[in-house]
């Protein structure tokens, strides 16, 4: 009978401790990484890559910059719109991205083509239109100089580790979907064409906007 007594208080100590634990253990954020290093300094800090700045064009030939993306959550891809294969499946997860934060401020959706002879405004106009895109200002379709597509497609996204010139014969298509935070730091490399790597890239775009909410809590 003691030992029952004993074992009962003691499973009773043990389940008021989780039921007290568990709110604050489901609470906690775990960060996202951080993709790319650009220096360490000399107290051993680590300086992370950030996405350098471009000066492109969208789909109703507006130039669009960083400045366009100052403070902003977003998702960047590459992909062409004559292609047959995997930019279908891309485009149809994208999708699923823009009608998700569609009404959400914070949040923007970049998608530069690599085929940028044949991708002119009015193709880019006419592509997005066909994708149901109405709310312009959050998903521009990108088009602009070959060369310097390509550039920010291996050297500030990391969206292929392929090698190029960007020249005629030079050729990039992923299927990268790449989460950079508002400080244009890349946050997550997903395969866009995988429901489910889609379905963990929204969920990471969630965790960085209750991040930011956090950070900017008057105190």
């Amino acid at each position: 009978m003691r030992n029952t007594i004993i074992l009962l208080l003691i499973l009773s100590a043990l389940l008021a401790f989780v039921y007290f634990m568990m709110p604050n253990l489901s609470t906690k954020k775990s960060s996202l990484p951080y993709f790319g290093v650009d220096s360490v300094t000399a107290n051993g800090d680590t300086v992370w890559h950030k996405v350098g700045d471009f000066k492109l064009i969208n789909q109703l030939g507006d130039t669009i910059s960083q400045k366009n993306l100052e403070g902003k959550i977003y998702v960047a891809d590459f992909f062409f719109v004559n292609c047959p294969g995997i930019c279908v499946k891309m485009a149809k997860q994208m999708q699923r991205v823009y009608k998700a934060y569609e009404n959400t401020a914070g949040v923007n959706i970049v998608s530069h083509t690599v085929n940028p002879e044949a991708d002119s405004v009015a193709v880019l106009l006419d592509y997005a239109q066909k994708l149901g895109v109405k709310n312009h200002a959050l998903w521009s379709f990108l088009t602009g100089d070959k060369a310097a597509i390509y550039k920010l497609a291996r050297e500030q996204y990391y969206a292929t580790a392929t090698q190029g010139d960007g020249g005629p014969d030079d050729f990039v298509h992923t299927e990268r979907f790449i989460l950079v935070d508002k400080n244009k730091h890349i946050r997550g490399l997903y395969d866009g064409t995988n429901e489910n790597e889609v379905n963990q890239l929204m969920f990471d775009i969630d965790k960085l906007l209750q991040e930011s909410k956090e950070v900017n809590k008057p105190l």
